[in-house]
């Protein structure tokens, strides 16, 4: 029996990190931080032996009286964004939210902080496969791409203050599965056209109900101070979308976007951003990069293995956002 604190609850992956940690643990009490108390997909609210609590994870006052007596915090809170208007409002939930967190943490006495990072703080080296001795850029991260930036720097703040606290953090790749917004999104857009043009990079998923079952394994296993790569499948964005339409019961034309293609979508992106007109949209010449990944430390040292094919984890992605 153990005395759980988990952040980001209301998340799509937070969701089922609590649905996991209540299963994994039978016995166990679990403490959430939320916002505010809300319906959710999962139904949460009707389980038993959960405590929700109200606070923000920039005033650490609001939560610091929670961590005592906790064993285990699991730490997914998180805000994505490439917008750059929220570029500080990025680093105060994900660098200054995690640094309070874990202080508050470390100073009740926890021990265990299970850190869920993003394979966006690891580096690509194509046409390396990644792992997690891929190092970025850090200067490169915060010019391009302010989320992969503040999780890493997380992760290294994670990394100096361990000590007695075991830290053992996790880098899921692209999440699908039931709730996906991710795969709600691209169907909105995929509606509004009969041609599908795409950049067509290799790209890493994984299903959510096995990135939640990693969490639970990540309790007791995993070395303190290491990242574990959590991916399933290496796929085609090409592919990937055929797969998404053909789910939806539509028929479109989906191809690769030329070279040529992608240079002019850039250059316009990258006006946008001249002109702090950019609504978020990232640059397509620096996602247009295979980003295959290997899963094998997670895999070897914690024994985790993936449940859901590609094909259940778009399946059931469409068939939630169409219900």
């Amino acid at each position: 029996m153990g005395t759980y604190f988990i952040t980001g609850g209301y998340g799509f992956l937070g969701q089922y990190i609590v649905q996991a940690v209540h299963d994994y643990d039978a016995a166990g009490e679990l403490r959430v931080l939320v916002r505010r108390q809300r319906k959710t997909r999962l139904n949460l609210d009707k389980l038993d032996r959960i405590q929700w609590t109200r606070g923000e994870l920039t005033a650490p006052a609001s939560f610091a009286e929670q961590l005592k007596g906790v064993d285990t915090v699991i730490h997914s809170a998180a805000m994505v964004s490439f917008k750059p208007a929220d570029r500080q409002k990025v680093f105060d939930a994900n660098v200054v939210g995690t640094r309070n967190i874990a202080r508050a943490a470390r100073d009740a006495g926890c021990k265990n902080f299970v850190f869920v990072s993003s394979f966006s703080a690891i580096e690509f080296r194509p046409p390396q496969v990644t792992d997690e001795t891929f190092v970025p850029d850090l200067g490169y991260k915060e010019r391009h791409d302010i989320y992969g930036y503040t999780k890493r720097l997380s992760e290294l703040e994670l990394i100096e203050m361990a000590g007695d606290m075991r830290v053992v953090i996790l880098n899921p790749t692209v999440i699908l599965g039931p709730g996906s917004e991710r795969v709600d999104a691209a169907m909105n857009a995929l509606r509004k056209t009969p041609i599908v043009p795409m950049m067509d990079y290799t790209n890493a998923f994984v299903d959510v109900r096995d990135v939640a079952r990693a969490i639970t394994l990540a309790i007791t296993k995993g070395r303190s101070t290491e990242r574990y790569l959590v991916s399933a499948h290496n796929a085609r964005m090409v592919e990937f979308t055929r797969s998404i339409v053909k789910y939806m019961g539509q028929k479109k034309t989906v191809f690769a976007l030329s070279p040529a293609g992608i240079q002019i979508a850039d250059g316009l992106v990258a006006l946008l951003d001249l002109a702090h007109l950019n609504p978020g949209i990232r640059r397509p010449g620096l996602i247009n990069i295979d980003k295959p990944c290997s899963s094998e430390k997670i895999r070897t040292e914690m024994g985790w293995v993936p449940a859901y094919s590609l094909d259940d984890s778009i399946r059931d992605s469409v068939a939630s956002a169409l219900d």
